[in-house]
């Protein structure tokens, strides 16, 4: 091999080494989904608004976390949300409730809709993140009030566990939905037992 051809292999191979390194991963952006659908005809159930809603700071951002240990998190710049997870967490338990209660009536926060509602839901979120073991934990405390003058009809705790499949992120979202999920059949529940009650 002459001199001439080491030389046009040593360019030929550094090019790619740097075409490789220079390539950053493709980031990748994920929906909270609703995981109830309506069945049937909706009925004229009670109006609810969902949201605003509470994040702790830490979750309160584009990238999806990951508890590594008591105090280590992973911030993954390559897997994100959408719109923001306070974002997803609002559409998706609206669409929820849309199913659960069996309403086109509820409006979610922001909404600039003149759609008067009785009931709002409110939650503030502790946690809602995966941890080394692929578990998501929601813990929140929700209320539901009266939007005439916002009093607090019901206010509650929910803790909420459910396993992913795998590390892989598309199953670490897919038990958050399933958590939200059953998030929303609480509250549902709530406003249809407050509704039954009232006069």
């Amino acid at each position: 091999m002459n001199n001439k051809t080491r030389a046009l292999l040593a360019i030929l191979t550094a090019i790619l080494i740097a075409g490789c390194v220079g390539r950053s991963p493709t980031v990748r952006y994920y929906e909270l989904d609703a995981l109830v659908r309506s069945e049937g005809a909706l009925g004229d159930t009670p109006a609810v608004a969902v949201g605003p809603v509470i994040l702790p700071r830490v979750l309160d951002r584009p990238q999806m976390v990951i508890r590594e240990g008591n105090s280590e998190i992973e911030i993954d710049e390559f897997h994100r949300w959408g719109s923001g997870l306070e974002s997803e967490i609002v559409s998706a338990l609206g669409q929820n409730l849309i199913g659960l209660l069996g309403t086109h009536r509820v409006a979610i926060y922001p909404t600039t809709e003149s759609v008067p509602v009785q009931y709002r839901v409110l939650a503030d979120f502790r946690d809602f993140v995966a941890d080394a073991g692929n578990e998501v934990l929601l813990s929140v405390q929700w209320m539901v009030e009266a939007e005439r003058d916002g009093s607090a009809l019901i206010v509650r705790e929910s803790a909420i566990r459910k396993q992913a499949a795998s590390s892989e992120r598309s199953d670490i979202v897919t038990a958050h939905n399933e958590a939200l999920a059953e998030l929303s059949r609480e509250i549902a529940a709530a406003i249809q037992s407050t509704a039954l009650s009232s006069p």
